[in-house]
């Protein structure tokens, strides 16, 4: 399989400052039976699948949503660790999220805020990053993974559960409840992220209605990034909104 050398998506600084930093989600199992539960643990770093631990201060939320629409919080049982327990059949799209804020480079170096707290800023970023996974209970779902639920989003439109190696999968890339052309997805199994730290196997961009073609070479679990820019609302403030997205599926 052809690797890709990883371009660091962004810079930004939490408690330091880290280069390509992602958050995923890595659940133990993506089809369950029903009554059946699993764990999820929340990835987060730029050495997929391995990373570091995220401060639970700095996670904002994570939660299933069903078929219907409806919204469940998840049960935290370790650092960086939830159980998943499905009350019904169907896809179940589960997501995390990161705290946005600002993250700001001065002459004196990178500084979590805006340029209202940082008058001498010479860019500011606000950023905003999330990851999710669909798992599928009590039936295997064909039908695509729901409405989009982020500003920023990767959704599969057609269930991925069935999804075997050599299959190409079709991606829609939204942003406030829109397909988003033109943005660039990437994509890399575990096995040779493990074996090649920082690359990529597989990307493709958004066609003009928002929709991406990924080929999926290799069996196991599978990491799926985009990013998005735009300027931000106002100036005075920050210079431009980042949004990062993952999506983990698992092939058979």
């Amino acid at each position: 399989m052809k690797l890709i050398r990883l371009i660091p998506l962004f810079v930004f600084c939490m408690t330091s400052v880290a280069q390509g930093h992602m958050l995923w989600l890595a659940p133990a199992e993506h089809s369950l039976k029903s009554g059946g539960t699993t764990t999820i643990d929340i990835g987060w770093g730029h050495s997929y699948p391995g990373g570091e631990k995220l401060k639970e201060e700095n996670i904002e939320g994570v939660f299933a949503v069903d078929s219907s629409g409806r919204r469940t919080q998840l049960e935290r049982i370790a650092p960086a660790r939830y159980r998943f327990a499905p009350r019904s059949k169907g896809n179940h799209t589960i997501v995390v999220t990161q705290r946005p804020g600002f993250m700001s480079t001065t002459p004196d170096g990178r500084r979590m805020g805006s340029r209202r707290e940082h008058g001498d800023a010479v860019s500011c970023m606000h950023f905003a990053m999330s990851g999710k996974t669909v798992i599928s209970v009590g039936s295997k779902d064909r039908k695509r993974s729901g409405r989009p639920i982020l500003p920023f989003e990767i959704i599969p439109l057609k269930g991925t559960d069935k999804a075997r190696v050599g299959d190409e999968v079709s991606l829609m890339l939204y942003f406030n409840g829109k397909p988003l052309p033109n943005v660039k997805l990437k994509a890399v199994d575990a096995d040779s992220a493990r074996r090649k730290e920082g690359s990529w196997a597989q990307e493709a961009v958004s066609d003009s209605k928002g929709v991406a073609r990924i080929r999926l070479g290799a069996k196991g679990q599978w990491l799926i990034t985009a990013h998005y820019e735009k300027p931000y609302q106002d100036t005075a403030v920050c210079d431009k909104d980042m949004y990062l997205t993952t999506l983990t599926l698992t092939i058979k």
